[in-house]
């Protein structure tokens, strides 16, 4: 029982002292990171190389927060002329020596800061009345700017610098302010932003396609049924003039119920084409009634003589 009680609490010691001696460790490799790349910034610098250094430094200052790697980034930003990021970095320095009660940094980001605050351009954001409407953003350099903010000259970095303003219902306006050199104060008037293209509605089809497209499909029915009928004659008529030249006992038959068939024949060709035009015209009229571009359909009928006998004629134009 003793000897279990004994490894227990030693595994506890063991564990304790694990814990109290890895944590620190893990903390310490950023440290250690963020003091390398520190020292390495501070090399490059001396070397006239800032525009390699600050990108280090960056690192280190999200790895390590220090103040006096904000300062020495301040510096470092000066020196490839972003003189307004230094600016904000040393103001935000000089109030954190200020409080700590560092004398020697609150000298060097007082001095800095009179070095950069001249050199500082401004950009000044203006909104044309008509501009002002509801839910309307702007932003700078994908950064909001409150309305606050709007006819205040505000520091910026010289460079290009990308404008962009959003509304609901409106098309967004963008433009592309570049900041050439030291001093610079430019003003930027905002206009109305112009509406955006609406998307017409689906114009509401009309109450049908009406009588006409059954009527004609109607006619077609009817001529359809009367080629029916014709061709019926047409066999009818074969059939009587066969049994005529049976009963007569010749080889040569003569026209007894020629005439007859070729009228019969005739009608059951022009009935069918009718038919054809009659029931297409009405399936096309039906099918397009819905369709912004329904074709223009005109339609006639009226009686006509086909092949010497009486019958019916459809004109139409689709």
């Amino acid at each position: 029982m003793n000897t279990r009680m004994h490894t227990l609490a030693a595994a506890t010691l063991a564990g304790v002292l694990f814990a109290t001696t890895v944590a620190p460790n893990a903390l310490a490799d950023n440290k250690t990171v963020a003091t390398q790349l520190f020292d390495d910034a501070k090399k490059l610098m001396d070397a006239g190389k800032a525009a390699e250094a600050c990108p280090k430094l960056e690192e280190s200052m999200r790895l390590d927060p220090a103040d006096g790697t904000e300062l020495r980034l301040a510096y470092c930003y000066e020196l490839i002329g972003h003189t307004a990021t230094a600016w904000t970095l040393f103001k935000t320095g000089l109030e954190k020596a200020k409080k700590a009660g560092n004398q020697k940094r609150i000298e060097f980001a007082t001095e800095h800061l009179a070095i950069v605050e001249p050199k500082l351009s401004r950009v000044t954001l203006t909104l044309d009345p008509a501009a002002k409407v509801a839910g309307l953003e702007v932003k700078w350099d994908n950064e909001v700017v409150g309305a606050a903010s709007l006819g205040t000259a505000l520091p910026v970095d010289p460079g290009a610098h990308k404008l962009v303003v959003t509304a609901p219902g409106k098309k967004a306006f963008e433009s592309t302010v570049t900041i050439s050199g030291d001093g610079k104060q430019e003003t930027v008037k905002i206009p109305p932003l112009a509406d955006a293209p609406v998307d017409a509605p689906l114009e509401a089809k009309s109450g049908g396609p009406g009588a006409m497209p059954w009527i004609i499909g109607g006619v077609g029915v009817a001529f359809l049924g009367a080629t029916i009928f014709s061709r019926l004659q047409v066999s009818s008529a074969q059939n009587d003039r066969q049994d005529a030249c049976t009963a007569q006992r010749t080889i040569s038959c003569d026209d007894t119920g020629v005439s007859k068939i070729q009228t019969w024949d005739k009608m059951s060709f022009v009935f069918g084409g009718l038919a054809v035009v009659g029931i297409g015209v009405s399936v096309v009229m039906l099918t397009t009634s819905g369709s912004k571009t329904a074709p223009s359909t005109k339609v006639g009928a009226g009686p006509a003589t086909i092949g010497g006998a009486p019958g019916f004629q459809l004109q139409g134009s689709f």
